[in-house]
């Protein structure tokens, strides 16, 4: 008997914040893959402070996610492949044509794209209002991850009972993430347990399932959980947004899966994400963080490839490094493999 599917995602109005359990946040970040009716779900880990502080912070945090995705959600920049004051200018120039047919506000995704190109950090202090930058960041992520919307779940990095004056100051940044952002912004329990002015998301209770335990590896340090998104790179891995980067200049490439679901259906033994799959080659390529290299996880690693080559599957891993380091030789390890499996030119 198939699984009903779950009730649509719960109506909540665009400005506001809601609490939830710590329980149910987490869940709905790890389930995978993520029905495609959900908004884009973004948890964001702070420091305690200031409400402008934690407002920047948040602004920070959401345009490293976009510069990473870039140009995912400025598609004609796509043939722009470097980082010269030309490059710049061209971004620029196409960050002004979208707008003409947009929303986007053309100063402010002409600096993200420039930004973008050049693989710089944003700047809250570059020029641009802080409303601009939460309302452009908002818009540039839904429509990266093509999702209508997104939310914002707020945590706190604090081990200790967070102050009265801290929670104050974090709901009053939640409240301003929410209102000038266009968004809904969710406040975790134990980040506000004594704020009481918002009111809670209790109708989350059959979405809240966590499909997989092991979702997309987080960069060491990282203050950001987005759950993995079916078709898509994962947004908090700088090794697989760049490996999409070379694989997208390509003309061989085009079959290619991100993050998809292998089920019982591909007669393995246990359900598995792919990383990288070219279904009619029957290849998957797998991009592995600092964690696989533990004991528990290289084993785990081991009896997934052996799953997959008992179905016909060949696997390739590589690591972050390996991408991040040399890219192109990457892409043609690859390209030779789809040409061996698929018995015809590539290019």
């Amino acid at each position: 008997m198939c699984e009903p599917e779950p009730p649509a995602w719960p109506t909540v109005p665009v400005g506001s914040v809601r609490r939830v359990s710590e329980a149910t946040a987490a869940a709905v970040l790890r389930r995978d893959p993520a029905p495609a009716d959900w908004p884009l779900l973004i948890g964001v880990s702070v420091d305690c402070g200031p409400a402008r502080q934690l407002v920047t912070s948040v602004i920070t945090e959401l345009h490293q996610v976009a510069v990473r995705v870039f140009p995912a959600w400025l598609d004609t920049a796509a043939t722009v492949d470097g980082s010269t004051d030309l490059d710049v200018a061209a971004v620029r120039a196409l960050a002004t044509r979208f707008c003409q047919e947009s929303l986007d506000y053309a100063p402010y995704l002409g600096e993200l794209a420039a930004t973008a190109v050049t693989g710089a950090d944003w700047r809250v202090d570059c020029g641009l209002d802080l409303t601009a930058q939460i309302l452009g960041v908002a818009r540039v992520l839904a429509r990266a991850y093509a999702r209508e919307s997104i939310v914002v779940i707020l945590q706190s990095n604090e081990s200790h009972a967070v102050s009265i004056a801290d929670q104050t100051a974090l709901a009053q940044a939640a409240s301003w993430l929410a209102e000038h952002g266009r968004i809904v912004v969710w406040l975790t329990q134990s980040t506000a347990p004594d704020i009481d002015r918002f009111s809670w998301l209790n109708s989350l209770s059959a979405h809240a399932r966590a499909d997989r335990p092991d979702v997309a590896d987080e960069p060491t340090g990282s203050a950001v959980s987005i759950a993995p998104l079916r078709g898509m790179p994962a947004p908090n891995s700088p090794a697989e947004q760049a490996l999409e980067r070379a694989l997208a200049r390509t003309t061989w490439a085009g079959a290619r899966c991100w993050n998809t679901l292998l089920d019982n259906r591909s007669h393995l033994d246990a359900p598995m994400r792919i990383d990288v799959l070219w279904r009619d080659a029957r290849l998957a390529v797998e991009i592995d963080g600092p964690d696989h290299r533990g004991v528990d996880k290289y084993a785990a690693d081991r009896r997934r490839d052996n799953m997959l080559q008992r179905v016909g599957y060949v696997v390739l891993r590589f690591t972050n490094e390996q991408v991040l380091d040399d890219v192109g030789l990457v892409v043609a390890e690859i390209e030779s493999m789809v040409a061996v499996r698929t018995s015809g030119p590539t290019s």
